[in-house]
């Protein structure tokens, strides 16, 4: 059942769908509550499929779900926040090398590797370093000296415990500046739990022979 313009429907949520355990006293909502509320249609906007677009309507339609990921994002609704940023790939990612235009050419670069970074953010917050890393790698593949790409993928090889690869990283974060104090406390992090490591393997090989 659809809703109409201007139209009003009661909605009832259970606990659980509501404030929980915990109710809302500034509502005066008791906990365990069941609530209702009233839902009116104001207006709505019915939205192109992607392949009824053209380029400049790609274009828009991508800033609009950035600008709603980057809401969800700072919201610390990451799994909202990865729909919208997956949404500028679906518009763009297929078509743009077939774009002609030269500044819509750009533009839509600009943010296929905003939505290639901002996934590889979001994923880090998920804990889903994998998918960090094979963004930040398509991100790489667009811009092959961003920083926040490189440090990124290696947090994620740190997290996975893939210790070379991620001080490469941080070093080639160092490499474009060499002023970075969170590379250079990662790089730091990496060598202390290299370091951490082997003398662990050295006491458990020792034990063997005991």
């Amino acid at each position: 059942t659809k809703m109409k313009k201007e139209e009003k429907w009661r909605v009832q949520l259970k606990p659980q769908y509501a404030f929980g355990d915990d109710g809302k006293a500034d509502l005066n909502i008791p906990p365990k509550a069941e609530v209702e509320y009233e839902v009116e249609l104001k207006s709505f906007e019915k939205v192109k499929e992607s392949w009824q677009m053209d380029t400049k309507e790609k274009l828009e339609a991508s800033d609009k779900v950035k600008a709603k990921g980057t809401t969800f994002f700072k919201g610390g609704k990451y799994k909202e926040a990865l729909m919208q940023y997956k949404k500028i790939l679906d518009y763009l990612e297929f078509d743009a090398e077939r774009i002609e235009d030269e500044d819509d050419k750009k533009r839509a670069d600009q943010l296929m590797l905003a939505a290639h970074l901002n996934l590889a953010m979001c994923y880090l917050k998920t804990g889903e370093p994998n998918k960090v890393i094979e963004h930040c790698s398509k991100a790489l593949e667009k811009d092959p000296t961003n920083e926040k790409a490189f440090f990124r993928r290696g947090q994620a090889r740190f997290t996975i415990r893939d210790y070379d690869d991620a001080k490469s990283d941080f070093s080639a974060v160092l490499k474009i500046d060499p002023n970075n104090k969170a590379a250079k406390n990662q790089v730091t992090a990496i060598v202390q739990h290299q370091k951490k490591e082997r003398e662990q393997e050295k006491k458990m090989y020792g034990n063997m022979f005991d």
